[in-house]
């Protein structure tokens, strides 16, 4: 079972994505930010990483270059989430990025598609 790391600071979008990541049949860890997510990394190498962009705390784009940066985890796939066009625009064309408000099935296709590289 392939193991999803889920950064999302909005209780109510974030349980909605864990409950619809598990039915797709993955395990979900959950982070509300992008510390906690670090944390969480660490602890249990998750396939895939769903990532807010804005964030208090520590923001999406902080919390990227640390897992990019980092030797074990800097090979997970990121897909990240933002309601903010321009600030996507920043990110490496590499990184896939969803605009909210997006549809469960065009994130899940998304999901899919990164873990099958």
């Amino acid at each position: 079972m392939k193991r999803l790391l889920i950064v999302e600071d909005s209780p109510v979008l974030r349980l909605t994505l864990v409950a619809a990541c598990e039915d797709a049949g993955f395990a979900v860890i959950e982070a509300w930010d992008g510390r906690d997510a670090l944390v969480k990394v660490g602890m249990h190498h998750p396939d895939l990483i769903l990532c807010d962009l804005m964030m208090p705390t520590m923001n999406g784009v902080d919390f990227l270059a640390h897992v990019q940066a980092h030797p074990d985890h800097g090979r997970i796939p990121v897909i990240i989430m933002t309601r903010y066009h321009e600030a996507a625009a920043a990110l490496p064309p590499s990184i896939p990025v969803l605009i909210k408000p997006f549809q469960l099935a065009e994130l899940l296709a998304m999901v899919h598609e990164q873990l099958s590289h």
